[in-house]
Formats: structure tokens, sequence, C-alpha cells
């Protein structure tokens, strides 16, 4: 992925992904020159990935519905790993 700006590290849990997503949207308004807090729709700039193992990962969706939906699947299972890249 050659225009991967900015990555999260990795998480397992909804809550965690709620303050993941927050803190990289924060990031992409301030880059982009957005008060934070402002109403900007980040229309494929953030993508969930996917691991099974820990190292290899997956891409999954980049609307944040299908995100939450897909972290609840998998909430339970120990060695499922996510984690969130920036595209713009």
């Amino acid at each position: 992925m050659t225009n991967q700006l900015e990555e999260t590290g990795t998480f397992k849990t909804v809550k965690e992904f709620n303050k993941q997503y927050k803190e990289l949207r924060n990031k992409i308004m301030i880059r982009h020159g957005y008060e934070i807090g402002a109403k900007v729709k980040l229309v494929n700039a953030v993508r969930l990935l996917q691991s099974f193992d820990g190292e290899n990962y997956v891409k999954c969706t980049m609307v944040k519905t299908d995100m939450t939906d897909r972290i609840k699947m998998y909430e339970d299972n120990e060695k499922v790993t996510f984690k969130l890249i920036a595209l713009v």
C-alpha cells in the first residue's frame, strides 16, 4: 500500500476501536486543515485490517458500521486482532 499515511495500534474490542477511530479521524482532520468536531464525511479515508494470527493483515472494509459489526463478530476470539490505516 503505497498511499498509506498512518496506522493505529492493534485492538480487539469495539470500545478500543471507537477510541482508535476517533484519534485517527482527528489526525486526518488536522492534517487537512479542518477544526476538530467539524462535520466532515471521511469517505474512503480509513480502512479496517484484520489478522487471525497477529502478523498477516487482510483488508476488510472502509464503512464504519461494517467495521463495528465485524469487530463484534470476533470480540470473543483471542487470536483475532484489528487495526486501522488512514488512506488520506
